[in-house]
């Protein structure tokens, strides 16, 4: 009841029935924690967790993927590092899919941040430790390569991830590469990039090229390639 609650919006009616509730069990617990967490309301569930631990009930693998989820909302670098450890230390390394969540937690948070090194040598970690990175964790990862404006690393990561480990670029992928090259100057290889994507570019794309032209004075340029693909302005959005 207290997950349907949650899923109906109705988050203080569930707080209520788990407050009723005088012998909670870890389902109950994580039921309150996933609420929490899946509703945005990050700070309530790390709350709930501390609580959980301070009269003596260890995390099991759902509580671990509640708090990171509730780590991620808040972009609470150091409580998803805390979250990474009890996962060791528990011995849930065992499963890979909480395993992925933890590592996506924590590089995205770096990311999030503009801290490419750290995002880099967790993701480096994450792999030497045998865990294969998903396509999350590479969009969080090409994201902080983008940000720190590191062109020759992204374009590596991107072959790496297509060509090593089989994930087919999504289009928030191709963003990342698009925006980074454009940063740099490189219009024409964003422009090339854009042209064989294997779907057509949303104007999310187009924009992040778009936004870069001004800067480098090329965007009438770009302006006439969005028009022959079809690209229309959208509303509030100015092309000069």
């Amino acid at each position: 009841m207290i997950i349907g609650y949650c899923k109906e919006g109705k988050v203080e009616e569930a707080r209520d029935l788990f407050d009723e509730i005088q012998f909670k069990d870890d389902a109950c617990w994580n039921a309150m924690l996933t609420g929490y967490a899946q509703s945005g309301r990050g700070e309530e569930a790390l709350e709930l967790h501390l609580q959980k631990l301070k009269i003596g009930l260890h995390p099991d693998n759902w509580t671990l993927v509640s708090v990171l989820m509730a780590c991620s909302t808040l972009s609470l670098l150091k409580d998803g590092r805390q979250a990474h450890l009890l996962i060791i230390k528990h011995g849930f390394e065992s499963n890979v899919s909480i395993y992925l969540v933890s590592w996506n937690t924590i590089v995205a948070a770096f990311s999030q941040h503009g801290l490419y090194g750290k995002a880099i040598a967790f993701f480096n970690q994450m792999r030497l430790s045998g865990f294969e990175p998903d396509g999350i964790t590479f969009l969080s990862i090409l994201s902080a390569c983008a940000r720190a404006g590191k062109v020759n690393e992204s374009t590596d990561l991107f072959e790496s991830m297509v060509n090593s480990y089989g994930i087919s670029p999504t289009p928030e992928h191709y963003a990342c590469l698009v925006d980074v090259l454009s940063r740099a100057g490189q219009l024409e290889k964003a422009c090339k990039m854009i042209q064989e994507m294997p779907f057509k570019a949303d104007f999310g794309i187009w924009g992040a090229l778009l936004a870069a032209a001004g800067k480098w004075n090329d965007v009438v340029r770009v302006r006439s390639l969005m028009r022959e693909h079809g690209v229309k302005k959208e509303k509030a959005y100015s092309w000069t």
